[in-house]
């Protein structure tokens, strides 16, 4: 008579500690890719964003002329688009850095871009939609570079880390 395996038997605990190691790496990428979404929505349109900033220079600085705001809220915005494409790339590279048998891979690197461009390239979409938000092809293109900044980052640090361990 054959043995019977109960679901529990089957499943070897590596497993578990494998979709838990999953989880760990992809649950950030997916969470910062909906912040990403998210902050392409009304409450962060430059009205809001720029009502925050204002009363922000006000208590730290008590007066700022409307042309000087203007162009620190423009900074802001824009250094918050790069910033934030930086941040989605680094963490899907680590996610996508699955099996780490190696410091770094041109296909890590390249998907990361290629889904931090697809966010891009949605959000701004989607933007074009919500009546208090501009979409902007420029903004693409700072996302994008926001997310090669961060992959060139990535092989930067990491080739340096390969190169002082071979030294030693």
């Amino acid at each position: 008579m054959p043995e019977t395996v109960s679901p529990r038997q089957a499943t070897p605990p590596e497993s578990h500690a494998s979709l838990l190691a999953m989880l760990w790496l992809w649950v950030p990428a997916v969470a910062w890719m909906g912040m990403v979404l998210l902050a392409s929505t009304d409450p962060f349109s430059a009205r809001n964003t720029g009502i925050v900033l204002h009363l922000v220079l006000s208590w730290i600085v008590r007066t700022v002329d409307p042309q000087t705001f203007d162009q620190i809220h423009f900074l802001v915005r824009k250094s918050a688009h790069f910033t934030e494409y930086a941040i989605l790339s680094a963490l899907w590279f680590r996610a996508l850095r699955v099996h780490l048998t190696s410091l770094w891979r041109i296909r890590w690197a390249l998907l990361g871009l290629v889904i931090s461009l697809s966010v891009a390239i949605f959000d701004e979409w989607h933007q074009s939609f919500v009546p208090s938000r501009t979409s902007s092809a420029r903004d693409v293109i700072l996302d994008f570079a926001g997310a090669m900044f961060a992959q060139f980052l990535i092989w930067y640090a990491l080739r340096h880390r390969e190169l002082r361990t071979a030294e030693t």
